[in-house]
């Protein structure tokens, strides 16, 4: 009651001000959350998923190239198809290494040490049987690639899929994390906004009914 109106006034104001600028740490904090959320889906795991879908694909080509040097006409059909495999066989180790780098999560560096396992396993069977093909000893070659090479393929394949599968669902998680995040924002702020109102209706009565009451009424 004995305040000045200057100051009733900056009192009223400065409250308001103070209620929109909590509506604006709060909407700009959950906007870098989900922005943090968008980065690590597209930025981290997607990218991740996308190396390991490449490794597949190359394990394929391997499969093929395998087949294919048994059924090589001539030497240097063979020398090209030996090529193929060990340039893919390269960039499956670059993939692996670059995944090796980024991936932080236990379960994710467990599933990519079996990976690495099972490669090892496969690239030594490759290195034996391209040995036998290139001594001309196609059916020795042919049944060891039958009995000893392509057994490993559908564990290999199947923990590469794995992988991609254990990365989608961080993808999945992520997603829902940030709908829950978006939906708790949205009610945060639809409250702070109906507060602020309210606040502003109720402080304007109170300076407005105090400062009639000091004056007695409209200065006119």
């Amino acid at each position: 009651a004995n305040m000045k109106v200057g100051n009733r006034l900056s009192l009223g104001f400065g409250v308001l001000v103070a209620l929109l600028l909590i509506i604006l740490a709060m909407g700009i904090n959950r906007l870098g959350m989900l922005n943090d959320g968008l980065t690590e889906v597209v930025g981290d795991r997607w990218p991740k998923a996308v190396l390991a879908n490449e490794v597949l694909d190359h394990i394929n080509g391997i499969a093929i190239n395998l087949r294919n040097m048994a059924l090589a006409d001539n030497r240097e059909e063979l020398h090209e198809q030996k090529e193929r495999i060990l340039e893919q066989r390269r960039k499956i180790g670059e993939n692996l290494e670059s995944l090796k780098k980024v991936i932080n999560l236990p379960k994710g560096k467990e599933m990519l040490q079996a990976i690495f396992d099972t490669r090892a396993k496969y690239i030594t069977g490759q290195e034996r049987y391209i040995k036998l093909v290139e001594e001309g000893k196609l059916d020795e070659a042919r049944a060891y690639l039958n009995s000893e090479v392509r057994p490993i393929l559908p564990t290999y394949t199947e923990q590469i899929r794995g992988f991609v599968k254990f990365q989608g669902e961080l993808m999945e998680s992520s997603a829902k994390a940030a709908g829950e995040m978006y939906a708790t924002a949205k009610t945060l702020m639809i409250l702070l906004g109906l507060v602020a109102a309210i606040l502003s209706v109720a402080i304007g009565a109170l300076i407005t009914r105090s400062l009639l009451k000091q004056l007695g009424g409209e200065p006119d």
